[in-house]
């Protein structure tokens, strides 16, 4: 009976937790990208004129890789989260960065609980650059004014081991600290992401069954 509970709870473990499958954003793979906002600190920039200063998220949320936002103000941050999936702790990169624009991204990725609250230690420092002159495989450089669909895009990997996490520690929310204008993001996506899943009702009314057959064999001993 022990034998059987156990091939039921790693039976049982599966099902409710599945890994994400991949697809390609800018040549990248990826399991899926954060798409909720949760907050920010500091006056924001991206392409639009008319585009408000305040609010990056829906930029940084919309799934394009060639949508970005930066900020000159030196402590700004933006918070965002994955609502459909998390990121866990797995082999080799966990998390991709993308940005918009030649030249040097710079900043850090915090992990944030589950109150939006920073996590004490568990802060990544990432750079990414390309040469503003190297037009061969760019095309044009006019500076943060690009058009939109002329953007360089560059890509920073993430590995959560650089914090010493344990293997399949799941995390939501993250924080980009981007102040003083250093990168313009485009958006957050995951590589290693576990994503839960309902449980039919046939499964749990099949696992109430087993319980109860335990129930009665151990009253019968």
């Amino acid at each position: 009976m022990k034998i059987i509970n156990k091939i039921l709870l790693t039976a049982f473990i599966s099902v409710i937790s599945l890994p994400t499958y991949a697809a390609l954003i800018t040549g990248v793979e990826v399991a899926d990208y954060a798409d909720n906002y949760l907050g920010s600190s500091g006056y924001f920039y991206n392409w639009d004129i008319a585009f408000d200063g305040a609010s990056p998220g829906p930029t940084l949320t919309d799934g394009n890789s060639g949508s970005y936002v930066f900020s000159d103000d030196t402590n700004a941050y933006i918070d965002l989260s994955f609502s459909n999936t998390s990121i866990y702790n797995g082999s080799g990169n966990d998390l991709a960065i993308f940005f918009a624009g030649a030249g040097t991204h710079s900043g850090n990725l915090s992990l944030l609980d589950d109150n939006g609250s920073l996590i004490s230690g568990a802060s990544i420092y990432f750079e990414v650059s390309i040469d503003p002159s190297d037009n061969t495989t760019w095309g044009d450089w006019t500076g943060f004014n690009f058009p939109e669909d002329d953007s360089p895009i560059l890509v920073s990997y993430i590995d959560l081991d650089t914090l010493g996490l344990s293997d399949q520690s799941l995390f939501n929310n993250f924080r980009l600290e981007i102040g003083g204008a250093s990168a313009a993001p485009t958006l957050l996506a995951g590589i290693n992401t576990m994503t839960p899943v309902p449980v039919p009702a046939a499964i749990w009314l099949f696992i109430s069954g087993l319980s109860a057959l335990g129930l009665v064999r151990r009253k019968q001993k």
